[in-house]
């Protein structure tokens, strides 16, 4: 049996760990959860995924997604 797990790893190096697989270059809330391009706000404080990373172990296989804050400026030039 083999045990797939899932973490967040923000800009300030807090990790947490979500329970699904995200794309790259994903938009996701502060929680993990995936946004929808057309759901962006400039009140929302939203992540970009920018590096996949997995680690695999005897039976578990962790894959790490590291953040990238995005700046209202970003948010507004690119997305919004």
């Amino acid at each position: 049996m083999t045990l797939y797990e899932y973490y967040l790893i923000y800009p300030e190096g807090d990790v947490l760990e979500i329970y699904e697989e995200i794309p790259i270059s994903a938009i996701v809330y502060i929680y993990g959860k995936v946004l929808a391009r057309h759901s962006l706000n400039s009140k929302t404080l939203c992540y970009y995924v920018t590096k996949k990373q997995n680690k695999e172990m005897r039976g578990i296989n962790q894959t790490f997604y590291t953040l990238e804050q995005l700046s209202l400026d970003e948010l507004n030039g690119e997305y919004l």
